[in-house]
């Protein structure tokens, strides 16, 4: 029979290791990011309340299942998973793990032994996923930037000289010439005419990207009207069909970044179309949002030039995918999240066409 002090001291201890225990418990719940004791089989041998939460189960659940299968649904081990590399050396190692739609950052440290179960690592993960598309859009913010910069440095270089080809041909055609001549001045006056207009789009498009930009109430059609003329130069050889509803509802939005977005898609629209192709506009709204769907006839991808992608257009601002340069997708997508919008595919008319829907939210005032 033990001696009255040995049985204290082992009471003693036996209360120490369950307060170190729930210690140690309390410490790994309190991590904000998921984090488990994971066996060299990949079975969990303990998981904190963010790992649990995240599979959907108990921690008490959770103990025995596959670290791959508890967070992130998979049948196998992720590829690139730093637990063997951790473990083989007794270190640490560091993984960035593509899975299914989410970038993770995971970091296993070798953790000794745990009994009879051999080796096991101290796994953490960070979802990456969100920081990197916050990065993504502030890329997007900082070309937007550049390119109004670079939109308002040309238009203010461009106003002098047409100022002076406009005066020129007026005063010209007030003296009297023979009928040929004033025929061209007439050509020189409206296209310099044009070309103001076109200026003038590019100036208001560029006015909120080089700086902070305000929401106003703005007139889609308007928008629509004004991103055609910016766009001009790339749409004469190619047929317009525009169809924009009656009493579509205003939209409560930032000005400059919306007909940005729509410029951007009529560009590409114009290089998919092909020489005297069809580009048709629609815009159309119900009780919630306003939509915009813009459509090439595909003519250049008829003719063997690589189809136009959602989502696959690279860099973001210009690409030579196609005969031409043409305008990104993906940063009329970066424009319309930050805007509360949406970029979606729709059906396409053509056999050979992309129709690309952009829908915004439309606020009361």
């Amino acid at each position: 029979m033990p001696a009255p002090v040995e049985t204290e001291s082992l009471r003693s201890h036996a209360e120490n290791m369950e307060r170190l225990t729930g210690l140690w418990r309390s410490a790994i719940d309190a991590v904000p990011l998921p984090l488990a004791v994971i066996r060299g089989d990949y079975s969990i041998a303990r998981a904190n309340a963010c790992f649990a939460d995240n599979a959907g189960l108990s921690v008490r659940e959770i103990s025995g299942r596959h670290c791959y299968t508890a967070l992130f649904g998979r049948n196998e081990p992720c590829v690139g998973c730093p637990l063997p590399e951790a473990l083989e050396k007794g270190g640490a190692a560091t993984r960035l793990l593509e899975i299914k739609d989410r970038t993770v950052r995971v970091t296993a440290h070798a953790f000794g032994c745990l009994g009879e179960g051999g080796p096991v690592g101290l796994c953490l993960y960070d979802d990456e996923t969100h920081r990197q598309r916050a990065a993504a859009m502030v890329a997007a913010e900082e070309r937007l930037a550049l390119l109004g910069q670079l939109s308002a440095g040309v238009a203010h270089e461009m106003n002098s000289p047409l100022a002076a080809i406009l005066i020129s041909a007026q005063t010209l055609q007030s003296i009297k010439r023979p009928a040929e001549e004033l025929t061209a001045l007439d050509i020189i006056t409206r296209s310099a005419r044009q070309a103001q207009r076109i200026v003038g789009s590019l100036q208001r498009i560029a006015s909120g990207a080089t700086g902070p930009e305000r929401k106003e109430r703005i007139e889609i059609s308007r928008v629509i009207q004004e991103a055609l003329t910016a766009a001009s130069p790339m749409l004469n050889d190619r047929t317009v069909e525009l169809q924009l509803g009656s009493s579509l509802p205003t939209l409560l939005a930032q000005r400059a970044s919306v007909a940005e977005a729509v410029l951007h898609l009529i560009a590409s629209a114009a290089v998919g179309a092909g020489p005297f192709g069809r580009v048709r506009i629609e815009a159309t709204a119900d009780s919630a949002h306003v939509f915009v769907t813009i459509e090439d006839e595909g003519l250049a991808r008829k003719n063997g030039h690589a189809p136009l992608t959602p989502g696959k257009t690279a860099p973001p601002l210009f690409s030579s995918r196609a005969a031409g340069e043409m305008l990104g997708i993906s940063f009329s997508r970066n424009l319309l999240q930050r805007l509360g919008g949406h970029l979606d595919r729709a059906p396409s008319r053509f056999p050979q066409g992309v129709a690309l829907q952009l829908r915004f939210p439309t606020e009361q005032a």
